[in-house]
């Protein structure tokens, strides 16, 4: 992962990353190892609300998937961007 501290994913960026891939929530689920209704419940939670240490941690791990298995790079925003997904060049 490209990041000391962890950022987590919005909602619609784990949305952006699955259309980027072409991957439904069922098989996210698959590689994250956890149910397609997981996954659905997280992209339909508003960002504020994940805030239990048990959907963090879900979040992370699909972060951490996506970064590691598909080269996707969530761009977080700071003052000079705004947030994003990417492939990385080569992924």
């Amino acid at each position: 992962m490209s990041s000391a501290r962890l950022e987590l994913p919005t909602a619609a960026m784990i949305r952006a990353a699955r259309g980027l891939l072409g991957i439904n929530q069922a098989r996210l689920a698959m590689l994250v190892g956890i149910t397609a209704k997981t996954i659905s419940m997280i992209e339909n939670t508003g960002d504020g609300e994940m805030v239990d240490g048990r959907r963090r941690n879900i979040v992370r791990r699909i972060r951490q998937r996506l970064e590691d298995e598909f080269d996707i790079e969530f761009v977080f925003p700071d003052e000079r961007k705004g947030f994003g997904v990417l492939i990385r060049k080569g992924g």
